[in-house]
């Protein structure tokens, strides 16, 4: 079951052990209140935090940095534009991530994301399926090949 970390501020990144995983970026519902873990677990959202309001939904496959790597770029304001903008205007932003594999969630967050994630820009869904036909061509490849032999 996806379950996800403490909420912690952006420039927090370093925090987050290296590894694949989903992330979500975004920022205090009431700026005068701090954003903190959610105690209670819902049937879509898990553990989803008191006081955060979702921006951009994230997924990083990557072993060596993974979702660290991608909270790093964001932080640097060299991944979403519309996050560097906030941070450039002083908004204090805010991660929440889901270390592993969840390629079974990647689905839903991305058929949320145009209401859900209103800073996920580019078309994820579309980058979904090139990606999911990559593997599937790869798999069909390492089969035929595995016949032939």
């Amino acid at each position: 079951m996806l379950r996800w970390s403490e909420p912690r501020v952006l420039a927090d990144y370093l925090a987050l052990p290296k590894g694949p995983g989903i992330y979500v970026i975004g920022h205090a519902s009431d700026p005068a209140r701090k954003v903190q873990a959610g105690q209670e677990i819902d049937a879509y959202l898990y553990n989803w935090p008191e006081n955060f309001t979702s921006l951009y939904v994230g997924i990083s496959e990557s072993r060596r940095e993974g979702v660290r790597g991608r909270l790093r770029s964001h932080f640097r304001a060299r991944g979403n534009a519309d996050l560097a903008a906030r941070q450039k205007r002083g908004e204090m932003l805010w991660y929440i991530a889901a270390l592993g594999t969840f390629a079974s969630h990647e689905a839903l967050f991305l058929a949320l994301a145009k209401g859900f994630f209103p800073s996920n820009l580019r078309d994820e869904g579309k980058r979904f399926a090139i990606r999911l036909n990559r593997e599937i061509d790869a798999q069909i490849a390492a089969e035929e090949a595995a016949r032939k032999r």
